[in-house]
């Protein structure tokens, strides 16, 4: 997953989800089109859940 285009970091968590990973794409159009092709059909990904960063802060 770390090596996938768009992917800045993975992290291992505890909790309702196994994994973080962030990503930064052009635009939310690639961002999906990414996810779908490149994560959803990953072995082992069941389901994934997207949350986009609209303000960013220090």
């Amino acid at each position: 997953l770390s090596k996938l285009e768009y992917v800045e970091l993975v992290e291992a968590v505890t909790g309702p989800y196994d994994i973080i990973a962030y990503l930064k794409a052009p635009d939310f159009s690639t961002l999906g089109k990414f996810i779908l092709e490149n994560i959803h059909t990953l072995d082992g990904i069941a389901e994934t859940l997207t949350c986009n960063v609209i303000e960013f802060g220090k």
